[in-house]
């Protein structure tokens, strides 16, 4: 029986990575917990939980198997840069004195930073600018040198990841459901078709499988895990599905047509690094080595996720009524996703937790949407 051990085992994407873990009975599964109660926890008969951290030696050696697999999504939002690199190299130091087969390290698409390459690929050149981005590059790199040619290391730098229990497209969801309709319209006609660079978290889910599975050596190999091929990732059409699938209704007149460089200067203005409206991520490497998108996967979790939302809301009103309390919006804070459900280029949230992908932009544009 093989076994893959996993950090970041109750974030956003892990739960979703052990719901279809569970489905291979050969594999045994050792997944890491901090502080999650022992009652929230999933209990999968092939999942043995090793509760402890990632800055503990006994942790590490509880959880890593020899001649086992790693998938590595664990990014504690509340650690320092110096602890996630002391604690990556320490991990990484261990993976190799196990003698483990693969580490699958689960970065972001947007450590290329400020790059003005508005197709962006595994080739291009990382230009770093916020903090979040310089030590998400900073592990990769940790990760390359220690583990060298002794274990096979594959890198996925996956988009905005969205999907039930997860913090992208909140704010955008808040808005849409109870926002300022006058707002709502000026948004929308300000970015209009801007590229989301979203990507359905089940599909980054497939493509950790897919990838810790892949036969032969990958010798450090990177690849982008990507949605930017469907022709509705785009701010306008994710708006309009999210309306629909939540029964709230467009917008009665046209939207504006606004200058294109209006939004290039907000963004700029937003201090982002990635200000292109137009920028794309490419995952042709994943599709070369055989890993496809399912067919309507990024309509189909926009649906699942606007499903989801609109339940946790009413669940929130149900609760307000019994406390008489006033209801708020759903808030930026994780959920914990069932695991019966079936996280930037202008990212609405700060998603520094697990294996996160794209990140935040100011307040003042914080309902786009998106890592």
């Amino acid at each position: 029986m093989s076994t893959i051990s996993i950090t970041g085992a109750t974030g956003f994407i892990g739960r979703h990575l052990l719901r279809h873990l569970a489905q291979r009975p050969e594999t045994s599964i050792r997944a890491l917990t901090h502080r999650t109660p022992e009652d929230k926890l999933p209990r999968l008969p092939n999942v043995e939980w090793v509760r402890g951290n990632l800055r503990d030696q006994a942790t590490i050696d509880a959880l890593l198997a020899p001649g086992g697999d790693l998938i590595h999504l664990a990014f504690p939002e509340h650690w320092t840069r110096e602890q996630q690199l002391a604690a990556n190299a320490n991990l990484a130091e261990r993976t190799v004195a196990v003698a483990a087969r693969r580490v699958v390290h689960c970065s972001t698409a947007i450590v290329v930073g400020k790059t003005r390459e508005r197709s962006v690929n595994e080739q291009t050149r990382p230009e770093p600018v916020t903090e979040y981005e310089v030590t998400k590059l900073e592990i990769e790199q940790i990760w390359r040198e220690r583990c060298g040619d002794r274990v096979d290391l594959a890198i996925l730098r996956p988009t905005a990841v969205f999907g039930p229990g997860g913090r992208n497209l909140i704010a955008l969801a808040n808005a849409v459901v109870s926002g300022n309709p006058l707002a709502s319209y000026l948004r929308s006609s300000l970015f209009g078709r801007r590229r989301m660079n979203l990507v359905p978290v089940e599909s980054v889910v497939e493509a950790l499988e897919f990838v810790v599975d892949l036969p032969g050596p990958l010798r450090r190999e990177v690849f982008i895990v990507s949605a930017d091929e469907d022709p509705a990732n785009n701010f306008r059409d994710v708006e309009r599905l999210l309306r629909t699938t939540m029964d709230v209704p467009d917008y009665p007149i046209p939207l504006l047509t606004l200058p294109s460089g209006l939004l290039v200067a907000a963004l700029r203005l937003a201090g982002r690094s990635s200000w292109d409206p137009n920028r794309i991520y490419e995952s042709e490497r994943l599709k070369r080595a055989g890993y496809r998108n399912q067919p309507g996967a990024f309509e189909r979790g926009l649906r699942e996720f606007a499903t989801w939302f609109a339940s946790e809301k009413a669940s929130r009103r149900v609760a307000t009524r019994s406390s008489k309390a006033d209801p708020a919006p759903l808030s930026s804070a994780p959920f914990s996703a069932p695991l019966s459900a079936s996280a930037r280029p202008l990212n609405i949230l700060r998603s520094r937790s697990t294996c996160n992908s794209l990140s935040v932009s100011k307040s003042s544009l914080n309902s786009r949407g998106l890592r």
